[in-house]
């Protein structure tokens, strides 16, 4: 471990700009999409900015329950980290819970990655402007200050193990990343101290079975291993609870009078020649590999390859290095914080969404914003005819505070500009016909309502794949009321009797009001309105 600390600060890393903006654009639209779905759940007042307190208070209210999973034992405090939401997702096993807590999550990570691009940005001179145009150098070299002492730490001042900034480290086209996981040393070593036999903790490992949380896999286990440590979180096998009455003994009071667990920089100590063991034989069993020393984080060590070699070896695990992945970044809608305007529709095709203020607009009312902005895009029409596409800066309002004014601790003490989305939102000038047909990417009506019955297809499969003839026909009508108050977005009605004459519909929606209430929820996740 210490030689791949050694060799990342030797050798330094780049940055590559182009993947940097494109990880700030995905977590913008994550964090976005996230609070969005908060929304739609009910979780939240508005869709564009996060209120913690609506949020947690709507959720215990629902699933008070599930409180236990995200409640320290020691403290009584209350964590929430991706790890720890990922833990009561397991613990909860329920499908709502696990719906809201995945976007709540999401939130977490994008909200992180975005803060920490904005550090890395700020320092390193990565201006609005810039950021939009695109007038940059293709890369940047910065150093490291990667160690290994009771733990993994990056002293560099850019923080460069933070969330999200391994997906911006330059690697060879000729290469790829691969991981080696070596939490399991440690998972063993602590396994150990509370008396689990070998043959016993190789049979965890053989199986991917945890050894002290039941429920959960090998591997979850170790993301988990500070939080064990910590007493966060208390095991539920017998080896998990020997654990805590470890984890209690290990705690000491701190010079600023809080109560730590040093038990997890221990074991880093203490698995020191397992590790260096580990790595050695990892090392000659691809030494015709060529492999390079890449990064370190708390529980993987990640190295280059050459592609070629990849394919030659399935025992190189391919690495992950997105804090979160995003599929069909598509706006649901995004507007002018002060003219209610929609901007173009081409930004929701570029995966912009909310509520937004120009650069001018803040300087204007003395508004303050740290954040980095979004690229909105504009078509302005010549003389002769043609047009050209111009980008400008502007900021979601759930980043932009009332004024710069900050406490003793850095903290602006105003907050965040009021949004108008979930107000006003819906009195937003409704769509066209050419509009809505634009979004679904489609030229007529009769395309519009298969489009919109794939997408409620999508959203309930269960019901178009049910054995119960009722159910498949609910599915139908579900589809059919999606289209009809789609329809009603741009004024028109929909005489289904002639656009679906497969089908003996009832006279009125009010006869199916679930199937017309999810149509509505449906068109709002569709077009915003």
């Amino acid at each position: 471990m210490r030689r791949i600390a050694t060799d990342v600060r030797q050798n330094g890393i780049t940055i590559v700009r182009n993947d940097f903006y494109s990880a700030v654009h995905k977590y913008q639209f994550i964090k976005a999409r996230s609070i969005y779905e908060m929304y739609i759940g009910y979780y939240l007042d508005n869709p564009v900015t996060f209120r913690e307190l609506d949020f947690m208070s709507a959720l215990w209210e629902e699933f008070r329950e599930y409180r236990k999973y995200v409640t320290s034992t020691m403290t009584g405090e209350i964590v929430l980290t991706p790890e720890i939401i990922d833990y009561a997702i397991i613990k909860a096993n329920n499908p709502a819970f696990t719906s809201i807590m995945t976007s709540y999550k999401n939130y977490l990570i994008a909200s992180e990655a975005l803060n920490q691009y904005y550090f890395f940005a700020t320092r390193n001179k990565f201006y609005a402007k810039e950021l939009c145009k695109g007038r940059v150098k293709p890369s940047i070299f910065v150093k490291s200050g990667l160690e290994v002492y009771r733990g993994i730490t990056d002293k560099c001042p850019n923080k460069l193990g933070e969330t999200g900034m391994l997906e911006c480290f330059a690697v060879d086209e000729d290469r790829e990343v691969v991981e080696l996981g070596y939490a399991g040393v440690l998972q063993s070593e602590l396994a150990k101290r509370v008396d689990v036999p070998i043959n016993e903790i190789n049979t965890h490992i053989a199986d991917n079975t945890a050894i002290f949380i039941e429920g959960v896999s090998f591997e979850q286990e170790g993301e988990l291993l500070p939080y064990l440590c910590d007493g966060t979180i208390v095991g539920d096998t017998d080896a998990g609870k020997r654990l805590a009455t470890l984890v209690n003994s290990h705690y000491t009071n701190s010079n600023n009078g809080a109560y730590v667990s040093p038990l997890y920089g221990d074991l880093f100590t203490s698995s020191d020649e397992a590790l260096r063991t580990l790595f050695d034989v990892f090392r000659s069993e691809y030494s015709e590999c060529d492999l390079r020393s890449f990064y370190l984080t708390d529980n993987k060590a990640y190295f280059t390859v050459p592609k070629k070699v990849l394919a030659e070896h399935h025992g190189l695990k391919l690495a992950k290095r997105e804090a979160v992945s995003a599929e069909n970044m598509i706006g649901e809608f995004a507007f002018d914080h002060f003219s209610c305007a929609k901007f173009n529709n081409i930004n929701l095709r570029y995966g912009v969404m909310g509520e937004f203020i120009s650069e001018g607009d803040i300087l204007a009312n003395g508004y303050a914003v740290e954040a980095l902005p979004v690229t909105m895009r504009f078509v302005e029409y010549k003389k002769d005819g043609t047009t050209k596409e111009v980008c400008s800066p502007y900021y979601s309002v759930a980043d932009v505070h009332y004024s710069a004014d900050k406490n003793e601790h850095g903290e602006f003490v105003t907050d965040t500009i009021e949004p108008k989305a979930g107000s006003v939102l819906s009195k937003v000038a409704p769509l066209t016909r050419s509009e809505v047909f634009s979004r679904m990417a489609v030229t007529n009506r009769k395309s519009l309502g298969e489009k919109l019955l794939k997408y409620c297809k999508t959203r309930n499969p269960y019901r178009y794949m049910s054995s119960v003839p009722a159910e498949r026909e609910k599915g139908a009508l579900l589809g059919e009321f999606l289209y009809v108050v789609t329809c009603s977005l741009f004024g028109e009605s929909v005489d289904l009797s002639g656009d679906y004459k497969h089908l003996d519909l009832p006279a009125t929606p009010e006869n199916y009001n679930n199937e017309y209430q999810t149509a509505l929820t449906y068109r709002r996740e569709l077009f915003g309105i």
